[in-house]
This record gives structure tokens, sequence and C-alpha cells, in this order.
């Protein structure tokens, strides 16, 4: 969808209080195929009502947006948090019960020591090493079955995807980022491990002069970002200027 074009619609629509398709046709000379969408989208932002039974809609005021847009933040976060504490409170949950076991291996190898320490002999040497290697050898230990140890720069980095609800590793966030349109900027919330608090980065394409795939890059700001989109399109506009002459 074109945005500037939308941004257009959504001033008209609020300056001159009209929400009918066929006003939208006529003032930005539009197909009905194009204005439809345009029409789904202000009813989407909460800019005009759904069609009542008699089929007109209402514009809403400004503020209707604003609140709902801030509601949706709200909720986002509310599912984010929840989230977070629902897989927090299973690792608690989990190391606790993994922190009993372990007592309870403590108190087995030392009735191993004092039952060897009482009655073992030369030739039962062996026997009793044997026995404190399994008890002490972690891969053996069946409460380890639900827990994986991995290299940290395997999972430290974690993106939001807010239309799943669902934390992505790298890879996972490409398959939206690698759409995102030349020159624009999205919000990306990240976090380092699942169970920390987040921050937001800024995903923008960037042009290299190399490449014609046109790759994606996270920045700090959303000021560099926004840099680094405008660039990335005035060459890429550039490029398919020379392309067609």
């Amino acid at each position: 969808m074109d945005m500037e074009l939308y941004k257009s619609v959504v001033d008209f629509v609020r300056n001159h209080n009209k929400a009918s398709t066929s006003h939208i046709q006529r003032a930005f000379n539009l197909s009905y195929n194009r204005a439809v969408p345009l029409m789904d989208k202000l009813e989407e932002d909460y800019v005009i009502s759904p069609m009542s039974a008699n089929g007109k809609r209402e514009v809403y005021p400004e503020i209707v947006a604003e609140l709902q847009q801030q509601i949706k933040v709200l909720t986002a976060d509310l599912k984010e948090s929840q989230s977070d504490f629902a897989y927090a409170y299973k690792s608690v949950t989990s190391w606790t019960e993994r922190a009993y076991k372990q007592r309870e291996k403590v108190e087995l190898i030392k009735n191993e020591v004092e039952r060897f320490q009482q009655s073992g002999s030369p030739l039962d040497l062996n026997q009793f090493l044997s026995n404190l290697i399994e008890l002490a050898t972690f891969k053996n230990d069946h409460e380890f079955t639900d827990h994986l140890l991995v290299p940290k720069k395997d999972i430290e980095d974690w993106y939001l995807d807010e239309d799943e609800g669902l934390w992505l590793d790298h890879d996972g966030i490409d398959g939206n980022l690698c759409e995102l349109d030349i020159g624009k900027v999205q919000p990306v919330k990240h976090k380092e491990y699942l169970i920390t608090q987040s921050n937001t980065l800024y995903a923008a394409r960037v042009w290299d002069g190399e490449d014609d795939h046109i790759a994606w890059k996270l920045f700090e700001s959303e000021e560099a970002a926004l840099e680094a989109a405008k660039y990335c399109k005035q060459m890429y506009d550039a490029s398919e200027s020379g392309a067609e002459q």
C-alpha cells in the first residue's frame, strides 16, 4: 500500500468528514479496487467506523485512533509480560526441582563414602569409585532431560514477531524483515535471553552498492535507521532509473 497516499486519504477524511468509498474515489481519482483497501485500513486504524445497517460510516475523532493505538501497545506488552512470566516460572520451578535432586545426590554420595569407610576394602575400591562417578556425572541424571547446554552466542539474541506473539532467533525474524519495504523503518523488540527485559531496535534495508539483494540491518536508534533507509531508497531509485535508460 502507498503510505503517502494513505496519509493523504486520512487527512481528507478527517478534514471533510466524509467516509464513503465514492468520496475517496472522486477526491483521489482512484478505481474502486484501489479505494476498497484504503477503506479497510481506515477502519482498521479507527479513522472511520464499520459500516452500519443503513450503509453509512462515521468519521471518528482523532483521539479515538490514538487511544486504540495505545490499547494495542498495552495489549502487546501484556502478552509479552505474560509469556515472560510463564517462561520464568517454568525455569524457576525446573531449577528448584533440580536443586532438590542435587541435594539428594549429595546425600547419596555422602552415604557411599561412609559405607566404604566403614566396611570397604581394597578389593572394593574400583566399585566404590565407579559408584561415585555414576552419582556425580550429569549426563546420567534423568533430571537433565529437559535442559540443553548450548554456547551463549547461540541463544543471546531474540526478536519479537508481534503478529504471532512469538520470540524468534535471527533466522526466524529474517523471514519478516527481508520483506521490509525499501526506505521504511520497522521497530523490533529485542532481548538478550528470553527472560530478560526487552529493548527496541529499528530495522531498515541498507544499500551496499554491490549486491542486488538489499539486506536488512538493525539499528539502536530510530534516527540512524531512518537515515540508512532514506539513503537506501535514494540509491535504489537511482539504480532503477539508470537501468531503465
